[in-house]
């Protein structure tokens, strides 16, 4: 997670406090049946940000847009992990 923050080019300190415990509304945690878990943070605009993490299979089809190729990222008898938000 950290290389995904900093590849970004964000702060991973930044990125801390401006998402700070606090801010967290509700963490659903990994379930095998779902291969993904999600944590949903209060925006300070009084909105709500899912950010969800898992099999690439699974996450790809509940996202609209990603950011990277998977055959990019694939590397042969490694998975890989997607990281999204909504």
């Amino acid at each position: 997670m950290l290389g995904f923050v900093l590849e970004l080019g964000h702060d991973y300190e930044q990125v801390r406090e401006q998402f700070a415990e606090h801010c967290i509304h509700k963490v659903y945690t990994f379930n095998s049946l779902r291969k993904s878990m999600s944590t949903v943070i209060r925006r300070p605009d009084a909105g709500f940000r899912l950010f969800c993490k898992g099999a690439s299979e699974i996450v790809l089809k509940k996202s609209v847009h990603h950011r990277h190729s998977l055959t990019q990222l694939s590397v042969p008898s490694m998975k890989t992990v997607t990281i999204c938000y909504r």
